[in-house]
């Protein structure tokens, strides 16, 4: 029943694009005449709209010369509604991040140094959900930015957005054959224009924006997509984002991505505590704090730890200073990155692209 509902959900929004095509593109004539910005728009979103689950593996590389950075990692983020989940990996370290509507489990794993793992009910997941920055497959082309940072936004932020004035549309096949080209003023102080191909589920092919907001500089940002048909359904496989500051480079990122099992059921176990391959014994901080005592996975369910237990965790912790240090400098870390994520994302709303 729940494969039926995926593709029944996904045909439908199949039907809504078509629907919106032939009444927006009649093929009489030499030339198509031009959609409605409106009904081009609302395919696109419909279109997005129709992902309800799915597989996204992705592969990042990242530049950032202001601050010297190159990094590179890979994730997999999983969907189903309005539950996610994301697994990190990198030099054996591991994170992995699950949000659902009735709460979130945060499971941290440094081979050597340290596992734990952070359970909210719903209330407190929902205001760390606000705050995490993860990678949504959903959002992914639908606004020119660092692709954490729209991990939150509408899906219309730009694309249907009221926000929007002096609205052209044109026949434009520089990016992609048969696709249309929307410009408009976004936000007042922003120039915008992006591609959009009817013919590859109306995914849009490439956004540009630029302006120059109070501080004076200008700020210009573009993101292009390569766009793969998988069993039947197209999404960006490759995704270029990049943005400059009066013409120096700012921030450079490649996205790999590789869609799997979309409108397809996962396993059942994808977004519970049985299914993040959390090892026997793991520690679990829970927020807000359970009566009952200190709490572990025990390997099947959610458990109390004995006294025992207890006492032998407190026999058996490291007892020489590096590896003291090592389990200091674990919670140091994720102590000043999650502080570290939230001053930077301050500083990008506040002085870069509009959101």
């Amino acid at each position: 029943m729940r494969t039926l509902s995926c593709r029944l959900s996904y045909f439908g929004a199949s039907i809504v694009s078509s629907v919106i095509l032939a009444a927006a593109l009649p093929t009489h004539g030499s030339e198509l005449a031009a959609p409605t910005i409106h009904d081009l728009d609302q395919a696109t979103l419909s279109h997005r709209r129709g992902i309800s689950t799915g597989q996204f593996i992705v592969e990042s590389h990242l530049d950032d010369p202001e601050n010297r950075v190159h990094s590179t990692f890979n994730a997999v983020t999983y969907l189903d509604g309005d539950s996610i989940r994301e697994d990190l990996t990198e030099r054996g370290r591991r994170q992995t991040v699950c949000f659902t509507p009735a709460g979130s489990y945060e499971y941290e794993y440094i081979p050597g140094v340290n596992a734990i793992v952070v359970a909210r009910q719903k209330h407190y997941a929902e205001l760390a959900r606000s705050q995490r920055k993860l990678l949504e497959p959903r959002r992914l082309m639908m606004y020119p930015a660092w692709y954490r940072a729209v991990s939150n936004f509408p899906l219309d932020v730009l694309i249907g957005s009221t926000l929007r004035e002096n609205l052209t549309i044109a026949k434009d096949d520089r990016f992609k054959p048969s696709s249309w080209r929307v410009s408009c003023t976004y936000k007042r102080d922003w120039a915008v224009t992006y591609w959009v191909v009817p013919a590859e589920d109306f995914e849009v092919a490439r956004i540009e924006m630029d302006g120059t907001p109070g501080a004076g500089k200008k700020f210009a940002a573009s993101v292009d997509a390569r766009l793969e048909r998988t069993d039947g359904f197209w999404f960006p496989a490759y995704i270029h984002f990049r943005e400059t500051v009066d013409g120096a480079l700012y921030y450079d990122e490649e996205l790999l991505i590789t869609a799997r099992a979309v409108n397809q059921p996962l396993d059942p176990h994808t977004f519970q505590l049985a299914g993040l391959g959390v090892s026997p014994g793991t520690p679990i901080v829970s927020i807000p704090e359970d009566k009952r005592g200190t709490l572990k996975w025990d390997g099947h369910s959610i458990a109390v730890m004995t006294s025992d237990e207890l006492l032998a965790r407190g026999r058996t912790a490291p007892q020489n200073s590096r590896a003291r240090s090592q389990q200091v400098l674990f919670v140091s870390s994720l102590v000043i990155a999650l502080f570290a994520a939230g001053v930077y994302w301050r500083s990008y709303r506040k002085g870069r692209l509009p959101s």
